[in-house]
């Protein structure tokens, strides 16, 4: 008491604090003028005497003795007959009979006969269980409230209230005021902010300042605009007079009950407005339901992006301003275009957004119940994984929230419509820049894809319709027509949501059905989808695309009604056929007619033009029926592609570098993006042009006016190394005056190849055999020949050139080039300390060796080497510089400054890797791209990465030693027990103290604090992690804490998981370990396929530059003895 009334104590003294505690009986167990009886005291039946006093106090006053109280107004007002007067209210009717009273003076006071004290119980027989009606929420929201809450309020007593303002307004109008309806609802709510900007200090002082008593004035004050401000709000309209609101106001304070503990629902009635015994003063039914119905109004929620699920009970209103159903109902759902109330939206959410309500939300069926609500858990949990690639590419997600039994999704608004609604409403122009933005979109299409992919999510339900669009127009400059940003929306069907899967029972009512995309797999029986399933559908959206862009919305709904079973009902891109007898499926008839037909088209020729390679990628790669086998998927038993032979549909990952070809492909051949606007060439599309026609269509290309001589029949054909594809290379090697232009050429030559000298040649003396596409020019005059005879051609060894040799004078040479595959003995694929190591054990055994070097380093942030001898404490950039100088004095090693996106072993054993559109072939490859962070999801960690963050304290954290405290993230690889105290005890050795933070994981934060129980030391454990900020001084973090607390380490230790990099080893088929690494075989490091050797962090637990040297020793000494042992047909020693 002296702690939690001190204020009352010292002013009062214990005694009377005391009495003030004291419980007062009246020993009532029966009424005394009627049957009734209960226990003790018991709350309504003190209540039903006192209304029998009420009534023996009413009924000896003149008047209508049939008067009773209505219980529907406010108390003082009864449904007596109305006097010629038309008082209504007792104290008026009272004052203005006060004549009638003493004329009666004489008159005792008599029962009316007319009542009986039976006439005055409720209907209900007493029931001592009564007051446990709280207890359930349908009390309240059953409960009986006035016709409107405006209505109410506005009709109270204008003497209830002091007025506040100078022009009369008291708070209750300025609250009135405020009320805003949400069309969503049909309900009011008060906005958030009002309250703060009424309710204040000075505003409530002076609506209390009416009760007579001062005593404890600043008191309420201070509770009410404070800590109560909603609850004194609701207060105002309860239809409570001034005292009864100060009493309601010290009974709240008294029990410490302020906003924080509304809303009022449940077993809470008992606390706000019951005693032991009976309905604490003011308090009544009526006034109890008012506000507990009331407080919805000012309980509106507030919406933050990245806010946790919120659960709303089901009286809250959704604070929208503005509420626009987009469409029709769909399958799972109803999305609607809100606008949020400005004052209830936080941390940069606009207040337009998409709210999904969800339906199939609740089932009367317990077990029902239970499986909806652990499918929405799952669901919302893949939304906020997913939500976590922050890909532009797909729409963003908010927040979840539930209100009683209904569910919502809350996404970012897309303003420009789907996919079908842009093909409908626009009709294509081909442009440079719309055809160029289309193929950007769809390669973030298919990264959003990758990324979903990677972390075993499907989304099951790709439709034109799911790819919503927003506008970019004043973002990206001015162009014909905006594609927009395309982001993939409607996650319901991923792989690990399983919420409305399947569940198909109501009707779609989009253009063309969502099972129209779907692949040949899901027409088997008790298949597990698997993640290619969403590449098929994404090649039908393609696929539209192109037909929209090339044939327009008219020959687009063309295709789409052509794709048709044999019925004439609409069909899948795919249709079934028989074998033998088994049941396989084909790409549909309609389907692959189309594609032959776009395949014609000027702007759709096969590695000519950006569409050409797209439709190619489309009919190869996408709308393949076969799926490769493996973890996610099984061998189907039909085969057959686009094409007529045996392929298998990509993964997200082939997809994804398909497009990067494309689009890399655009930034070197601005040309290659659209051909309409270069009319001449169009004039390279003729089929099987002859070598002279050839040389006309590149003369027209570059003046229209002139021709150009017909050669003669029966010259010879050379080719060369030399990178021709480069026109300052061109201009360099011919030593011409002015800088050579590049046209698209085909080829088609006559000839069969022999050797002549070093180089191979064709000799035009057979009939055709070989087609040559590429980049030509003309260089006239013939005394360059022998410069392209003598040119030294391994200098630059990218390309192979195809050389007409002119012996007569005045007429042109002609060149055409294109990409060759170079051979090596050895391709090492990373350049890091792995395998620079490698490339410096291969070059002393005298072997061609391939080096490629993508510049991605893991530890491309860090400033210093260390354990590493002769090097400390100098930069990996420096070594990196320093080690290809080393080697190039030998002159068998080549770098190729490039990352390598596929590699694959052809039918001779030969590997063969390709990157750029260009193909480089090897012996034996050695692997050493390493791995990659994934850092937690704590925002600005991946800032204080490597500045404040160290993965290695002894790599790292010397030069933070003697500092008095550090941290350890107990997360990823350091989030179990041993690891943790393994990693907190390294840092110990460079601080004083250790704090191990767990980030949030209860279980974790229990086993250490166990741990250290069992086995102290100088370490305490702190929890969830807000955000991290970066220090000022040398490697200072601070670490933000949900409670608004912060601290400041010298550093922070932390391991976090990692993953290989790229898709290399999965390519190759590549055996890995449990925990994710590449298994190799000592001593060489070779991998489980034979002749591809690994090195480097991806092939060894020990991550460090040292062992990273060791391992790429190991490989750099086992390819090359394998190659020598495989020349002379000997057996290797491994």
């Amino acid at each position: 008491m002296s702690v939690l009334h001190k204020k009352e104590v010292d002013e009062y003294s214990h005694p009377t604090v005391l009495s003030w505690c004291a419980v007062r009986t009246y020993g009532i167990t029966a009424c005394p003028l009627c049957s009734i009886e209960g226990p003790q005291d018991a709350p309504d039946l003190v209540d039903h005497v006192l209304h029998h006093t009420y009534d023996f106090a009413l009924l000896s006053l003149p008047g209508n003795q049939s008067a009773t109280e209505d219980q529907n107004m406010p108390m003082g007002t009864y449904n007596f007959t109305k006097g010629q007067d038309g008082s209504d209210k007792l104290m008026e009717w009272f004052q203005k009979s006060s004549s009638s009273v003493e004329d009666d003076v004489a008159k005792k006071l008599h029962l009316s006969t007319q009542h009986t004290p039976e006439d005055s119980l409720s209907a209900d027989p007493f029931n001592t269980e009564e007051t446990d009606d709280f207890n359930r929420d349908d009390y309240i929201k059953q409960a009986p409230v006035h016709e409107s809450f405006r209505r109410h309020v506005q009709n109270r007593s204008s003497s209830s209230l002091s007025e506040c303002t100078d022009n009369g307004e008291d708070l209750t109008d300025r609250l009135l005021r405020e009320l805003v309806e949400s069309p969503f609802d049909r309900k009011e709510f008060f906005p958030n902010g009002c309250i703060d900007r009424i309710i204040t200090p000075e505003t409530v002082a002076a609506t209390l300042n009416a009760q007579a008593d001062q005593r404890r004035l600043a008191e309420l004050v201070d509770f009410a605009s404070q800590e109560s401000k909603t609850i004194f709000a609701i207060l105002l309209c309860c239809d409570l007079n001034i005292e009864e609101i100060h009493q309601a106001l010290r009974h709240f304070k008294s029990i410490r009950i302020d906003d924080s503990k509304l809303p009022v629902i449940g077993n809470d009635t008992k606390l706000f407005f019951f005693t032991e015994r009976t309905y604490q003063k003011p308090w009544t039914r009526l006034r109890v339901r008012h506000f507990c119905s009331n407080q919805w109004k000012f309980l509106a929620p507030i919406f933050q992006n990245g806010q946790r699920e919120l659960s709303l009970h089901s009286d809250q209103v959704l604070p929208f301003l503005a509420v626009n159903q987009r469409g029709n109902p769909g399958m799972f759902g109803e999305v609607y275009q809100v606008t949020i109330h400005p004052g209830h939206i936080k941390r940069a959410i606009n207040s337009t957004v998409a709210v999904k309500k969800l339906h199939r939300s609740y089932s009367e069926d317990e077990a029902t119940q239970d499986i909806l609500k652990a499918a929405w858990e799952k669901e919302v949990d893949a939304h906020k994984q997913i939500s976590q690639f922050n890909s532009p590419n797909i729409i963003r997600f908010m927040t979840a929230f539930t209100r009683g039994h209904e569910r919502f999704f809350m996404f970012e608004w897309a303003d420009g419509g789907n996919l079908r609604d842009f093909w409908t409403k626009y009709t294509s122009v081909l442009t440079e820049s719309l055809v160029r933005d289309v193929i950007l979109q769809f390669h973030g299409l298919a990264d959003a894809l990758d990324k979903m992919h990677s972390m075993n999510y499907r989304h099951g339900d790709m439709k034109p319709e799911n790819i919503l669009r927003v506008n970019t127009i004043g973002q990206k400059g001015s162009s014909y027509l905006d594609v927009g940003t395309l982001k993939i929306c409607d996650m319901g069907l991923s792989k690990k949501h399983t919420m409305a899967t399947r569940l198909r029972d109501v009707a779609t009512t989009t253009m063309f059905t969502s099972w129209r995309y779907e692949p040949p797999e899901s027409k088997e029986e008790n298949a597990i989808w698997p993640r290619r399933y969403d590449i098929w559908s994404i090649g039908c959206i393609i696929l539209e695309f192109i037909v929209w862009l090339v044939n327009g919305p008219s020959g687009l709904d063309k295709f789409n009604k052509e794709i048709v079973n044999e019925f004439g009902a609409e069909s899948h891109y795919f249709e079934r056929e028989n074998r033998s007898g088994v049941a396989s499926y084909k790409v549909h008839g309609a389907v692959i007619a189309t594609m032959e037909t776009l395949s014609r088209h000027p702007e759709c020729e096969d590695g000519a033009t950006a569409l050409g390679d797209l439709l190619k990628v489309v009919r190869t790669r996408l709308l393949v029926v076969a799926l490769k086998s493996g973890k996610f998927g099984k061998e189907t038993p039909f085969p057959e592609s686009a094409g007529g032979q045996v392929q298998t549909r990509a993964d997200a990952v082939a997809f994804k570098t398909a497009l990067e070809h494309i689009i890399r492909k655009g930034k070197e051949r601005p040309t290659y993006w659209i051909r309409a606007k270069h009319a001449s060439y169009l004039q390279f599309q003729k089929e099987n042009p002859d070598y002279d026609q050839l040389a006309e269509d590149i003369r027209r290309g570059q003046a229209f006016e002139a021709g150009l001589a017909r050669r003669r029949e029966g010259k010879e054909l050379f080719f060369f190394y030399g990178t021709l594809m480069d026109p300052d290379i061109v201009q360099e090697v011919l030593g011409l005056p002015e800088r050579p232009v590049l046209k698209p050429a085909l080829l088609r030559n006559r000839g069969h190849m022999r050797m002549w000298g070093p180089y191979p040649a064709f000799l035009a003396d057979q009939e055709p055999r070989v087609d040559v596409k590429g980049m030509a020019c003309e260089i006239e005059g013939t005394e360059r020949k022998d410069r392209l005879a003598t040119y030294e051609g391994d200098k630059y060894n990218e390309t192979k050139c195809f050389v007409n040799l002119v012996t007569e004078g005045g007429e042109t040479d002609l060149i055409v080039a294109r990409v060759m595959a170079s051979e090596y003995d050895i391709i090492i694929i990373g350049s890091g300390p792995a395998g620079l190591s490698a490339a410096a054990s291969i070059v002393r055994q005298d072997h061609t060796t391939l080096l490629f070097d993508s510049g991605k380093y893991r530890n491309a942030k860090t400033n210093h080497m260390h354990t590493v001898p002769s090097w400390d404490d100098r930069g990996p950039a420096e070594f990196r510089a320093a080690s290809p100088r080393d080697l190039e004095r030998y002159g068998t090693v080549t770098v190729e400054h490039i990352e390598v996106e596929r590699i694959k072993q052809n039918q001779n054993g030969i590997f063969e890797a390709t990157a750029a559109g260009k193909t480089w072939t090897g012996k034996k490859v050695i692997l050493a791209t390493g791995v990659e962070d994934v850092f937690p999801n704590i925002p600005s960690y991946t800032d204080c990465w490597v500045s404040g963050i160290f993965h290695c304290p002894y790599c790292h954290g010397w030069e933070e030693r003697g500092n008095p405290s550090a941290g350890m993230l107990a997360e990823g690889d350091t989030g179990n027990v041993v690891v943790a105290l393994h990693f907190a005890r390294q840092a110990l050795r460079l601080a004083k103290q250790v704090t191990l933070y767990t980030n949030g994981n209860e279980q974790l934060t229990k086993q250490l604090a166990d741990a250290l129980t069992e086995a102290p030391a100088p370490m305490t454990i702190d929890s969830k992690i807000k955000k991290l900020v970066k220090g000022p001084e040398r490697s200072q973090i601070e670490l933000h804490f949900h409670d608004n607390t912060s601290k400041t380490e010298a550093f922070l230790a932390h391991k976090p998981k990692t993953k290989l990099r790229g898709s290399l080893a999965e390519r190759l088929g590549l055996e890995l370990t449990p925990p994710g690494i590449i298994k190799v075989n000592p001593p060489f490091h070779q991998t489980s396929l034979k002749g591809v050797f690994a090195a480097g962090d991806f092939s060894s637990p020990m991550q460090t530059i040292t062992a990273a040297f060791h391992s790429g020793t190991c490989t750099g000494g086992g390819a090359p003895l394998q190659i020598q042992a495989e020349t002379l047909k000997q057996k290797a020693i491994f």
